[in-house]
This record gives C-alpha cells, sequence and structure tokens, in this order.
C-alpha cells in the first residue's frame, strides 16, 4: 500500500480530535461541549470576506463549526450563527469556544510564529518540523481556572 493509501486509511478510521472547553457561564452544560478540528476549506469558509462589523458573526460561524459533544459530532447548525452572535449571555461562551477552536485547530499566533521560525531554522534542511511546539497554550490553565 502506498503511503498516500495508509494515510488516508489511517485519517479515515480515526476519531475527530475533540478538545474539552469548559463552560461556567453555562453550568448545566459545563463538561459538556468541546471543540473539534475542522478541514482547511470549513476554516476558509468561516473567514472569507470578513469586515471589521462582521468580527462578532465571524467568531460565531467558526464556534458553529467546531462546537461539537464528546463524539465530535457538530452541536450547533448553521442558521444558529446570528443567534449565537446576539444573545448577549452567550458572548463568554461564544468567545471561549473560538479560542479554543482555533488553538485545537491550530490557526493561534502563537501556532504560525512556531511555524515561520521553525521554517526560517530549518530552511537547509528542508523540514519545518525540528522544533516542537507547546501542545497546551497558556491560557489553557488560565481558563479552566475561571
Amino acid at each position: 500500500m502506498a503511503l498516500r493509501d495508509d494515510i488516508k486509511a489511517s485519517v479515515n478510521s480515526t476519531p475527530p480530535a475533540v478538545l474539552a472547553v469548559p463552560t461556567p457561564e453555562l453550568p448545566k452544560y459545563d463538561g459538556q461541549i468541546y471543540v473539534t478540528r475542522i478541514c482547511p476549506r470549513a476554516v476558509a469558509a468561516c473567514f472569507r470576506d470578513v469586515s471589521e462589523e462582521d468580527a462578532v458573526d465571524e467568531r460565531a460561524a467558526f464556534v458553529v463549526q467546531v462546537a461539537s459533544d464528546s463524539a465530535g459530532s457538530r452541536i450547533f447548525q448553521d442558521e444558529d450563527v446570528l443567534w449565537l452572535s446576539t444573545t448577549a449571555m452567550l458572548t463568554p461562551m461564544v468567545e471561549r469556544l473560538y479560542w479554543a477552536g482555533r488553538y485545537h485547530n491550530g490557526l493561534t499566533e502563537e501556532n504560525r510564529s512556531a511555524w515561520r521560525k521553525n521554517l526560517s531554522s530549518t530552511a537547509g534542511s528542508g523540514s519545518p518540523c525540528s522544533s516542537a511546539v507547546r501542545s497546551t497554550p497558556d491560557s489553557a490553565s488560565a481558563s479552566t481556572a475561571s
């Protein structure tokens, strides 16, 4: 079996990786909301052509894509974007899920900086992966303590 086929088979047989996100704002659901990884196409769709005025909707659109249950199944539907972005009680939860989703999908500035640094420091070897990136963000311990 070719490496490509082996990778595809492995990925297709692996359940989605989820990350638990504390939601103390909604104590009844705390411990039941996760974020999952999404494909690059879905990420691009969330952030495409967004103006400054639409930043809240952009976040809500991303949360709709990444918020999941423990099995990695989405808990919100596309039509929930407006509700999530206009319900003040949900703002803290949307923010938590947004930043956790960005981290879990490798979309933080810390992640991008590490890749840029690795790419420039390993230009001669051709490998962007010579140094490890930390597996948890600084904010993870702070967000769980809230």
